[in-house]
C-alpha cells in the first residue's frame, strides 16, 4: 500500500487517543511507548502528561515526540497529583475512543484493534478490555489477574452493584472507553481520593456494559517503585494519608476517611441522573448493603480520626488542617 493509501485507510478508522500519565517513570516508559506505537491499529494518538518529573522522563518523551508525529508531550511545571494527571489526558484527547495506559504497563500489538472492533460492533458497550497478565520487574509472568466479574448484565443497576460490592482489581480502567461517556459524567472522571478508579468504573457501568476479549492482551506490571508499594513499604502498611496527598496534593496534612469518602461517592452515584428515577431506591439499597459490609472499617476510621484530633489538641501531634 502506498503512503497515500495508508493515510486514507487511517482516516477511515476512528481515532484512538491513548493517554499516559507519568511522574518519574523513566525505567519502563520507553517500553510502554513502544507497545502503543507498535499497535497494528495505526490511527491513534499518544498523549503523555508529565507531572513535573525530575528524572529522565522528559528527554525520553521529547525524543519519542520528535520521532513520531502521533506523540504529543505535555508537561506540568508542578506536580498536581495523580487525579489531575489522569483527568488532564481526558481533556486533551481528540478521538472518540480513549485509553489510559500506565507508564510501566504494556499491551500486545492487537489490543487496540480488538477493542475498537468490539466497540464498533456493540454500540451499547461503553468499554472494551482484554484479560490481563500480571508481570514482574523484568517482565516475567507472575499470574493472571484474579478479577472474575464480567459487568455484562443487561441491567445497569446490577452492573453498578457488581462493581461496588464484588472485589476486583480495577483493571477495567485500562480498557478502551468511549470518550463521550467519560466527558459526559456529572463529575470529573478521576476523583481526587483513594479508589477513585473503582468509583469511576461503577459510574461507567451505569452507562453501558463492559466487553471482554478472552485473551491476555494487556500486561500490568508489579514492581517496588509503584505508588501503592512505596506507601505500603514506608509504613509497614498502607499509609492512607500519604497516598491521599499523592492522588490530590490538596489533601496534604488533612485527616482522611477513605471508606467514608467511598460511601459518599457511591451514594451520590446511586442518587444521580445516571440511574433511572424508579431504580434509584434499589441502587441506594445496594449502597446501604456496601456500608454494612464495610461497617468495621467505617467505625475504625472514625475512631482513628477522634484519637488523632484529641492528640493534636493536646499537642502530641503537629496541628494540621
Amino acid at each position: 500500500m502506498t503512503a497515500v493509501g495508508i493515510t486514507a485507510s487511517m482516516r477511515a478508522e476512528p481515532l484512538v487517543s491513548v493517554g499516559v500519565p507519568v511522574f518519574n517513570g523513566e525505567r519502563y516508559l520507553r517500553e510502554a511507548i513502544r507497545s502503543i506505537l507498535d499497535q497494528t491499529y495505526r490511527n491513534l494518538e499518544l498523549i503523555i502528561s508529565d507531572n513535573a518529573s525530575t528524572d529522565g522522563t522528559r528527554s525520553i518523551c521529547e525524543e519519542e515526540a520528535a520521532n513520531d508525529s502521533r506523540v504529543r508531550y505535555c508537561r506540568s511545571d508542578t506536580n498536581r497529583g495523580l487525579a489531575w494527571n489522569f483527568n488532564n489526558l481526558v481533556d486533551l484527547a481528540r478521538g472518540p475512543y480513549f485509553k489510559w495506559m500506565s507508564c510501566d504497563d504494556t499491551m500486545e500489538e492487537t489490543f487496540i484493534r480488538c477493542a475498537v472492533d468490539a466497540l464498533e460492533s456493540h454500540p451499547d458497550a461503553v468499554l472494551s478490555h482484554s484479560d490481563t497478565r500480571v508481570i514482574g520487574t523484568d517482565g516475567e509472568f507472575l499470574r493472571d489477574d484474579w478479577t472474575k466479574i464480567t459487568v455484562a448484565d443487561d441491567d445497569p443497576v446490577r452492573r453498578f452493584r457488581e462493581l461496588m460490592i464484588e472485589p476486583h482489581t480495577c483493571m477495567w480502567q485500562f480498557g478502551l472507553i468511549r470518550l463521550d461517556a467519560l466527558r459526559g459524567l456529572p463529575w470529573r472522571p478521576m476523583g481526587g481520593y483513594s479508589h477513585a478508579d473503582g468509583i469511576l468504573l461503577a459510574r461507567l457501568a451505569l452507562i453501558g456494559w463492559f466487553h471482554r476479549t478472552p485473551e491476555p492482551l494487556f500486561s500490568y506490571r508489579r514492581h517496588p517503585e509503584q505508588s501503592m508499594a512505596v506507601y505500603a513499604a514506608a509504613a509497614g502498611r498502607l499509609d492512607r494519608h500519604a497516598l491521599a496527598a499523592f492522588v490530590n496534593p490538596a489533601m496534604e496534612g488533612r485527616l482522611v476517611f477513605p471508606n467514608w469518602r467511598l460511601l459518599r461517592e457511591n451514594a451520590a452515584t446511586a442518587a444521580s441522573g445516571l440511574v433511572p428515577l424508579r431504580r434509584r431506591p434499589l441502587a441506594l439499597l445496594w449502597v446501604v448493603r456496601w456500608a454494612l459490609r464495610k461497617r468495621a472499617l467505617l467505625l475504625s476510621e472514625l475512631a482513628v480520626g477522634v484519637r488523632t484530633c484529641v492528640d493534636r489538641a493536646r499537642g502530641r501531634l503537629p496541628s494540621r488542617r
